[in-house]
């Protein structure tokens, strides 16, 4: 960037180059570094998805008594996933997947996990915790216990690369429906 800022000068979230031209700081940075456009991904879902929780069922888990899940969904080809387990007074539940970083936050209730090196870790509303791949997860709980859970598979790269790429980001201002463009 010093290099950068020798020829040009960075304003706000911008680049300025010397020729007047005004570029996205990460898109200007991105080529001068690696000598090619940044490309993004162009987006693969129409519009937000908001899922409504409440209006999920309960299932219980097979195997793991006094345990439910909500299921709300799992996303592109990497499979990412995201739920809400409930665990009634003294139900233990266990985690394991060899290839997903789990991250779990307790949103109500209270209980314990077991520690890589077999101790016992309380937890509590609001308690966050990220299980890396091929890590068990226990969990004990004490009360009625409410845990969100985001499951993140690895990035595993096609085959054959995409064509579906922009060559620049587009920024959405206060208003929605008015997008800012900065050209890349």
């Amino acid at each position: 960037m010093k290099e950068m800022a020798s020829t040009g000068s960075f304003v706000g979230p911008e680049y300025h180059s010397p020729d007047g031209k005004k570029v996205w700081t990460l898109n200007a940075v991105w080529e001068h570094v690696f000598g090619r456009k940044l490309l993004y991904p162009r987006p693969r879902y129409a519009a937000p998805i908001i899922a409504d929780p409440e209006n999920f069922n309960w299932i219980p888990v097979r195997g793991a008594k006094g345990v439910e899940r909500k299921f709300l969904g799992s996303f592109s080809e990497r499979g990412v996933w995201i739920e809400f387990l409930m665990l009634e007074s003294g139900a233990t539940w266990v985690s394991t997947d060899e290839r997903a970083t789990r991250l779990f936050l307790v949103l109500e209730g209270e209980g314990h996990v077991v520690e890589r090196d077999g101790s016992d870790q309380r937890i509590e509303r609001f308690t966050g915790i990220q299980v890396n791949p091929g890590e068990t997860f226990s969990v004990t709980a004490s009360a009625k216990t409410e845990i969100f859970h985001i499951g993140l598979p690895p990035v595993e790269l096609p085959a054959a690369a995409s064509e579906n790429f922009d060559e620049e980001e587009i920024f959405l201002g206060d208003d929605a429906d008015e997008g800012v463009e900065i050209a890349a």
